[in-house]
C-alpha cells in the first residue's frame, strides 16, 4: 500500500496529532513506547496528522499485544485498518497468544479475525478526591511489584512498568501496587494490581492534578462500586479479547490494566 512504512522518531508529533484528532488520551511519550519496545506502522499521506496506524507491543516470548489501530477520519472506509490489521498479525506470527483491547465497535471486526472474548473492563472518570487512602507509599521494592505483575498478567514487563512509573508515579502496599501516568486529557491510574486496590488508587489520585481516569476490571466489583458511590463516572467499556492460546497469567488480581494500548 502506498504510503504505508515503519514510524520513526520524526513522527512523534504526528502521531500524537492523529490520536487527538479522534479523541484518544495518549501523548508523544506513549507511542515512543512502541517505538522502544515494540514496533509502529504509519500511513502517511503528507498531512498534518498521520494518515492511520497501527502498534505491535511483544511481552515476553509468547505474548504480544495489538494497539494503536487508528484512522484519520477523513481516510476512513478504505482499508487501511483492514491492511494495518494484516501487518501487525504477519509480524506477530507465530505468538502463542496475541491480545488486544476492543472498543464495543471495534470488538466484531476482531471477532471476524478469530479473536475471542477474554474479559471486560470499564472506563471511569474519577474525582478530585477518594476516601480510604493513607496507609500506601511510594514504590520501594520493585522485585515484589514485577514479581505481583508477572503473577497477574502472565508475561514480564519491567521495562514498560518502570516507564509508567517514571511518568506519573507509583505506590506500593503490602501484596500490591498501582502506576499511574500523564495523558492529554486525563492521567491515567493503571495498572493496579493485587491487594489493597482501594487505599492505593485513593493515594495515587491524590498526587494528581486535574482529571484522572481508570480502566476497572469488571470482576473488580468491590472496587467499582467503591468508585461510582464516591463520585466516579462511568464512561465506556472495552473487551480484552485474544487469538491462539488462551491468556496467561491470573486476571482476577488485574484491578486495572495498564490501558488498552498496553494490556
Amino acid at each position: 500500500m502506498a504510503g504505508m512504512r515503519p514510524m520513526s522518531q520524526a513522527d512523534l508529533p504526528r502521531a500524537a496529532a492523529l490520536g487527538a484528532a479522534i479523541g484518544w488520551n495518549q501523548v508523544a511519550a506513549d507511542w515512543r513506547v512502541f517505538l522502544d519496545l515494540g514496533a509502529v506502522q504509519v500511513v502517511d499521506d503528507g498531512g498534518a496528522a498521520l494518515a492511520a496506524t497501527a502498534a505491535i507491543l511483544p511481552h515476553g516470548p509468547d505474548l504480544a499485544w495489538i494497539s494503536m489501530v487508528l484512522v484519520r477520519p477523513d481516510q476512513r472506509r478504505r482499508g487501511l485498518a483492514t491492511a494495518l490489521l494484516q501487518w501487525a498479525l504477519a509480524a506477530l506470527a507465530g505468538r502463542r497468544s496475541i491480545a488486544l483491547d476492543a472498543t464495543p465497535a471495534g470488538r466484531a471486526v476482531y471477532a471476524r479475525l478469530g479473536f475471542r472474548d477474554a474479559w471486560g473492563f470499564t472506563r471511569m472518570s474519577l474525582p478530585p478526591e477518594l476516601p480510604g487512602g493513607g496507609a500506601s507509599h511510594p514504590i520501594a521494592d520493585w522485585p515484589a511489584a514485577l514479581a505481583q505483575d508477572a503473577r497477574a498478567f502472565g508475561a514480564p514487563r519491567e521495562a514498560l512498568l518502570r516507564g509508567l512509573a517514571g511518568r506519573g508515579g507509583g505506590r506500593q502496599a503490602p501484596g500490591g501496587f498501582a502506576l499511574a501516568r500523564d495523558g492529554l486529557r486525563a492521567a491515567q491510574i493503571g495498572p493496579v494490581i493485587g491487594q489493597g486496590a482501594c487505599g492505593l488508587i485513593a493515594d495515587l489520585r491524590a498526587t494528581l492534578p486535574g482529571p484522572a481516569i481508570i480502566d476497572v476490571n469488571d470482576a473488580a466489583t468491590g472496587v467499582a462500586n467503591w468508585l461510582v458511590d464516591a463520585g466516579a463516572r462511568i464512561e465506556r467499556p472495552f473487551t480484552r479479547m485474544v487469538l491462539g492460546a488462551t491468556l496467561p497469567g491470573e486476571a482476577r488480581h488485574i484491578i486495572a490494566p495498564a490501558g488498552p494500548e498496553f494490556g
